[in-house]
């Protein structure tokens, strides 16, 4: 009788390891890689900051003291692109993203940028006069001392721009929108209103 016992006794812990381990190896197949290879991986490139020409992608550029004079950059991606310095005399930046890109000092005097995007964006001292920027949006960004001699702004939303000491003398903001934005004078404009100029 105690062979019988023995045998069952054996019999339910082979069947309880056997378990376990079929769990076991069902687990590591859920969490082992496939030994037939590794996983595919995602190449990651990086963005070729030498391009030119109608929407090129140069969003997070180094382009600092650049001569882009005349340059077709319309509907490019200038996303968060560093144009410090740069200079784009006569550029057309039409539809252009150029939303938190630093455009401190930069030189665009005479050129389009219509329905371009320039939110939060910094334009600290660049020189925008003569521009084209109906349509433009210039939401929250800085145009501090900024020139906007004889820009044309129609239509243009400055939401939340800070113009403080901006030169915008024969400036046509007619139709541009100004919620919260500071005026050259550096009064703020709470309501659709025009500010003086500066």
């Amino acid at each position: 009788m105690s062979n019988v016992s023995d045998i069952i006794s054996n019999r339910r812990r082979w069947s309880t390891i056997a378990a376990a381990l079929v769990l076991a190896g069902a687990g590591a197949a859920c969490t082992t890689e496939d030994p037939v290879g590794p996983p595919p991986t995602t190449v990651v490139t990086a963005t070729d900051c030498t391009r030119r020409g109608a929407g090129v992608d140069l969003h997070g550029c180094d382009l600092s003291n650049e001569v882009l004079n005349e340059q077709d950059l319309s509907s490019a991606n200038l996303r968060g692109t560093n144009l410090s310095n740069a200079s784009l005399l006569g550029a057309n930046l039409d539809g252009a993203d150029l939303s938190g890109a630093k455009l401190y000092q930069a030189e665009l005097s005479g050129s389009t940028a219509r329905n371009a995007k320039f939110d939060d964006a910094n334009l600290e001292v660049a020189n925008l006069s003569s521009s084209t920027l109906t349509s433009a949006s210039f939401k929250r960004s800085s145009l501090f001392q900024a020139s906007l001699l004889g820009a044309q702004l129609q239509g243009a939303d400055l939401t939340g721009a800070d113009l403080t000491q901006a030169e915008t003398t024969d400036a046509d903001l007619s139709g541009a929108t100004l919620l919260a934005t500071l005026c050259p004078s550096g009064s703020a404009v709470s309501s659709p209103a025009t500010c003086p100029p500066g």
